[in-house]
């Protein structure tokens, strides 16, 4: 009886990896505005660092 007991204790599920979560950092993000070819740009070259985007508005 006492193996059975510890068989079934050492197979918890505390015992599974954890599972991988990559997360990917966009750094450029374009948007085009039609009609008027409107274009929205933001980039943050460094991520999460400590330089802020820029962003650039540019058409009619």
């Amino acid at each position: 009886m006492g193996l059975f007991t510890v068989a079934l204790i050492s197979c918890s599920k505390d015992d599974s990896p954890e599972p991988i979560n990559e997360e990917e950092v966009i750094t450029t993000m374009t948007v085009v505005l039609n009609p008027g070819n409107i274009t929205l740009q933001s980039q943050d070259l460094d991520g999460d660092g400590p330089n802020p985007p820029s962003v650039t508005v540019s058409g009619n």
